[in-house]
């Protein structure tokens, strides 16, 4: 028998990864292109990346003593929606970052926020370079896509597969900051 998603059992955003997960199984999530290699992730597979995720996120946030701000900077895709989903389930702070942003505009959201951990797309990596130079509260920087050299979504994934975290936060918590253009 299907759970349904409902008021009563989806108050934050764990639950409704949780619940979404568990409700829609293996109907594909999301559908996305690699190399001329289509790839279908479901319902099931997502919520499971995005609680591993999660589950990191909710260890370096331990070891730091708080609630982390997590930086995201990419094009919406897997490994962007189950860092910001993985991160908002967490308990932690997702701050979404405009891609076409100038560094010095870039540097500013990332220091007005707080951002201790920083998520890039590997196509706008010299942003990422910049924060690195201007943004010592930034400690950590991770890769969207799979990378040899660099701490990468994609590794995250696979060191905390089958992990899970129970939703901490209440529904009052603060989730996602967003800058826009009028910001």
């Amino acid at each position: 028998m299907m759970n349904m998603i409902t008021y009563e059992n989806t108050k934050t955003i764990c639950d409704l990864v949780q619940n979404a997960g568990n409700e829609h199984g293996d109907h594909v999530f999301i559908r996305y292109e690699i190399n001329d290699v289509i790839h279908d992730v479901t319902f099931r597979q997502f919520a499971a990346d995005a609680m591993a995720i999660a589950a990191w996120t909710r260890e370096q946030s331990t070891q730091a003593g708080r609630p982390l701000h997590v930086g995201l900077m990419g094009s919406s895709g897997h490994h962007y929606l189950a860092a910001l989903l993985g991160v908002m389930s967490a308990g932690s702070v997702a701050v979404p970052l405009d891609i076409q942003a100038n560094l010095d505009t870039f540097c500013d959201c990332l220091t007005r926020s707080d951002v201790d951990i920083l998520f890039y797309d590997w196509e706008h990596r010299s942003l990422a370079d910049g924060a690195k130079e201007r943004c010592p509260g930034i400690r950590t920087f991770i890769s969207l896509q799979h990378g040899r050299h660099v701490l990468c979504a994609d590794n995250i994934i696979r060191d905390y597969a089958g992990q899970s975290v129970q939703s901490e936060s209440s529904p009052d918590d603060l989730a996602l900051i967003l800058f826009t253009s009028g910001t």
